[in-house]
């Protein structure tokens, strides 16, 4: 990067928010050649030209920028989300930690199960399930896994436990599982929130944000005020 390439970054720099999201480093032939996320976008673009960011690879990433993009959003969680679906789409060079999606871990869901399980997996099997990801490492796959528990609690266990199962389990104590086992929830209740949960690990917060409304204006007018507040905590999420 020249000075005046230089020049054009800190402008992006200057423009760039402090608020959660991602950045795109684009190469002088504008293809995205690293994709990253911060919690605060500026301060992390700002770490670049002021020599803050120490890993080897930064000044040999920082000799073939040419431009940067970013994409704010609305937690850090969301942006963790976003940053694997980019490094998905793009397969940047500087990503070399997520190169080989058969080794790292991904989350599965089966649309075609009756009662969808949300699973940590380290290997993509050729099969009827959406996977989502890969990330770079166990623990954020499993912050990601905790926090769409939290969101959209689908369940985790294996299916012959819940084949076999009667009572709910600890995860519906806490919170993270509506209890499908014990027909706490029907099927086609299950399945909007399936749907939901694939929804917000593919990025589509617009579309997802619409449906939760209208499911809770309906849920709302049928008097099950309990269900509009929960539809109403997953929209603020």
């Amino acid at each position: 990067m020249n000075m005046e390439e230089n020049s054009a970054f800190k402008e992006k720099m200057v423009s760039a928010p402090r608020s959660p999201g991602v950045y795109l480093m684009l190469d002088e032939r504008g293809r995205v050649i690293y994709v990253g996320k911060a919690n605060d976008l500026k301060s992390r673009i700002a770490s670049y030209l002021t020599g803050r960011d120490t890993r080897p690879m930064a000044p040999f990433l920082m000799a073939r920028v040419h431009d940067i993009d970013f994409i704010t959003t609305t937690t850090e969680k969301e942006a963790l989300i976003l940053e694997n679906n980019l490094i998905k789409k793009h397969r940047p060079r500087y990503n070399v930690i997520l190169r080989d999606d058969k080794t790292y871990y991904h989350l599965s869901l089966n649309p075609k199960e009756p009662y969808p399980r949300l699973q940590l997996v380290r290997k993509r099997l050729n099969d009827d399930a959406l996977y989502f990801g890969p990330y770079p490492s166990g623990m954020a796959a499993k912050e990601t896994l905790r926090f769409v528990q939290q969101v959209f609690p689908l369940r985790t266990c294996r299916s012959r436990f819940f084949q076999l199962r009667t009572r709910p389990c600890l995860e519906y104590q806490i919170g993270r599982c509506l209890a499908p086992c014990s027909g706490f929830i029907d099927e086609s209740a299950y399945r909007k929130l399936a749907d939901s949960t694939v929804s917000f690990l593919q990025g589509r917060r617009r579309e997802l944000i619409s449906d939760l409304k209208k499911q809770m204006e309906e849920a709302a007018q049928d008097l099950n005020y309990e269900e509009a507040a929960r539809l109403r905590d997953r929209i603020h999420s």
